[in-house]
């Protein structure tokens, strides 16, 4: 949760009001990556994980999900990734991650549906 604006006391001979800063420049969220075929599932992660300390990104597949991480290293905090999906499953972008230099330190959870 973000906090209001706070007063800003200035000691000017001018004027001994407070005024209010009208822009808080925050850091932004860490950004999770959501990764699964199903799109139920990822509407249930992304509903539970939704609106915590950090964002969350979605990729429908383990292609995308890899062309994410490829694209940009060092963006995502932690990966939440299904274990098995077609043509690229979540062991196969797990390998890639951990070959990679900056992807490999990024915590993954491997999840499934599978009973």
């Amino acid at each position: 949760m973000r906090n209001p604006p706070v007063p800003e006391r200035h000691t000017n001979q001018q004027s001994e009001s407070p005024r209010m800063l009208t822009h808080i420049q925050l850091p932004p969220l860490p950004q999770l990556l959501l990764v699964d075929d199903s799109p139920v599932n990822l509407d249930l992660l992304n509903h539970h994980l939704r609106g915590r300390d950090y964002t969350c990104v979605t990729a429908s597949s383990g292609g995308r999900a890899w062309e994410l991480l490829e694209q940009e290293p060092d963006r995502f905090y932690a990966v939440v990734l299904d274990r098995m999906m077609p043509e690229m499953d979540g062991m196969e972008v797990l390998m890639r991650m951990k070959q990679h230099p900056v992807l490999s330190q990024i915590p993954v959870i491997m999840q499934t549906a599978a009973g």
